[in-house]
C-alpha cells in the first residue's frame, strides 16, 4: 500500500474528459501517483461537452482515487449558468472536502470560477495542508477583457476582494507565466509563486514526418505554410491575423499559404471576411486527433494570437503544442506578453502586432529552416515546457512547501 504524502487535486473536469485542461490536470495527478503521492482528485460528474453526462461517483485511474460531486444539469456557455455552476460546485466540494481525511497537500485548479476561494475557508480548517493554485486563468479579469463588464463595476469589485483573500489563504499560486504572475503579485505579494505552464498533449520523441499529401491538401505549393489550428475565441486577435495573411500576400502573392483549421468565435470572423482576393487563405475544418500530429506537422510555422488585453490572462496552449513538434511560431500578440518573451529568449519564432505586420511579413519571407532546428526547438520544449520538466517543478515545489514554513517566497 502506498503510504506516500497524500495530495488532492481539484478541477472541474478530469479523466475521461477529452477537454485539454482536464487532461492536464489528469497528467499532473497520475504523474504526482507515479512519483509517490497518494493521489484524490476531486472533480464533477460531467464532461466538458456533455453537461448531461452522469459520470459514476467513484472510480480510479492511473492510480488516482477520483471523486465525483453531482453538478447540475446547467449550460457553462451560458454566463448565468456558468456562475451557478461556480456557486455550486464550490459549496459542495467544500462539504465533500471537509468529509475527507486532511490531505498534506491540496491543488486547486481555476474551473469552475472562483473556486480557489475555498482556500479561505479551508485554511481555518486544515491548519496543516498545503494549499496550492495553479491558475489556468484570472477571474474576474476574464469577465472584464471580454467586455462583459467594467473594471469599475461593483461586481467586478467585489470579486477582486473575494480573490484577494483566495490568494492570500494559499500557500504557494503556481501561474503559467510571467505576465500573470505580475497581475497575481499585485493581490499577494508575499505568498510564494512559481511558474508551471501546462504541457503539450502530445509529446513525440523526434520532430514528425511531413506527409506530403497532408501539406497540400492545406498548403497547394506554397514555399512557406503557417497553419493555425484549434479555438480561435474572443481572446484571440482573428483581425490582426488575417491582416498578416494580407500583408504576406501584397508581399509574395501564395509564396506564403494560410491554413486556418479550427472553430469559434474568431473562426466565424474569418470566414466571414475572407474574399477572394485572399488566394493565399484557406478554411480548413477540425481533424480527427488520429490526424492532428500529421496536420500539425505540416506546417513551417504555427500562427497564435492573443488580444493585448488579455495578457497575462491567459496564455494560448498551441504555442506548447507547436514547440512539442518542432514548429516554430508566429505570435500576434503584445510584445512584453510571455510568448513573446520566450519566442525571443529562445529563438522560437516570431511576435508582430497591428504596427509590425510589414515588418513580420518581411521576416517570414526571408525565413529558411535551418537543418536541425526542429530538433533544437523539441530540446527547448522538452527542457522547459514538458510534461516532465513540469512534474518536476511540481515535486520540487510541494517538497519545499511540506519541507518549509508558510508564505516562504520560492525564487
Amino acid at each position: 500500500m502506498n503510504r506516500g504524502p497524500s495530495i488532492i487535486v481539484a478541477y472541474q473536469y478530469f479523466h475521461p474528459d477529452e477537454n485539454v485542461s482536464a487532461r492536464i490536470f489528469t497528467d499532473l495527478a497520475a504523474g504526482l501517483a507515479a512519483r509517490g503521492w497518494r493521489v484524490t482528485a476531486l472533480t464533477s460528474d460531467k464532461l466538458a461537452r456533455d453537461h448531461h453526462a452522469q459520470l459514476e461517483r467513484e472510480s480510479a485511474h492511473l492510480g488516482v482515487r477520483i471523486i465525483r460531486v453531482p453538478r447540475p444539469a446547467f449550460d457553462p456557455g451560458v454566463p448565468r449558468e456558468r456562475l451557478a455552476i461556480a456557486a455550486w460546485l464550490t459549496g459542495a466540494w467544500l462539504v465533500r472536502l471537509l468529509r475527507e481525511e486532511q490531505p498534506d497537500a491540496l491543488v486547486l485548479g481555476t474551473d469552475p470560477a472562483f473556486s480557489p476561494a475555498l482556500s479561505v475557508p479551508l485554511r481555518r480548517f486544515w491548519k496543516r495542508t498545503k494549499i496550492v493554485q495553479w491558475c489556468f486563468d484570472m477571474h474576474p479579469e476574464t469577465i472584464v477583457a471580454d467586455g462583459i463588464m467594467r473594471e469599475s463595476s461593483r461586481i467586478v469589485t467585489s470579486a477582486k476582494l473575494t480573490m484577494r483573500a483566495a490568494y492570500r489563504a494559499c500557500d504557494a499560486i503556481v501561474d503559467i507565466g510571467p505576465c500573470m504572475r505580475k497581475r497575481i503579485e499585485n493581490y499577494a505579494p508575499s505568498v510564494a509563486h512559481e511558474t508551471i505552464t501546462p504541457w503539450a498533449l502530445v509529446e513525440p520523441a523526434s520532430p514528425p514526418h511531413i506527409e506530403t499529401t497532408v501539406r497540400e491538401s492545406l498548403f497547394g505549393k506554397a514555399k512557406i505554410a503557417v497553419l493555425y489550428s484549434g479555438t480561435l475565441g474572443r481572446a484571440h486577435d482573428h483581425q490582426t491575423l488575417l491582416s498578416f495573411a494580407r500583408a504576406c500576400r501584397t508581399r509574395g502573392g501564395d509564396d506564403v499559404a494560410f491554413a486556418f483549421a479550427g472553430a469559434g468565435f474568431g473562426m466565424d470572423r474569418i470566414r466571414e471576411n475572407v474574399t477572394r482576393d485572399d488566394t493565399n487563405v484557406r478554411l480548413a475544418e477540425p481533424c480527427a486527433e488520429s490526424e492532428l500530429t500529421a496536420r500539425l506537422a505540416a506546417a513551417d510555422f504555427h500562427l497564435l494570437s492573443l488580444r493585448p488585453s488579455w495578457t497575462g490572462i491567459v496564455v494560448p496552449s498551441k504555442f506548447f503544442g507547436a514547440l512539442a513538434i518542432g514548429k516554430p511560431v508566429l505570435f500576434a500578440g503584445a510584445i512584453d506578453s510571455g510568448i513573446a518573451g520566450w519566442a525571443k529568449q529562445y529563438n522560437l519564432g516570431y511576435q508582430f502586432d497591428t504596427d509590425s505586420l510589414e515588418h513580420a511579413a518581411s521576416l517570414l519571407h526571408q525565413s529558411n529552416a535551418e537543418a536541425g532546428d526542429a530538433t533544437r526547438i523539441q530540446q527547448v520544449y522538452r527542457e522547459h515546457f514538458s510534461r516532465n520538466a513540469g512534474l518536476d517543478r511540481w515535486e520540487g515545489l510541494l517538497q519545499k512547501l511540506r519541507n518549509g514554513p508558510k508564505n516562504t517566497l520560492i525564487p
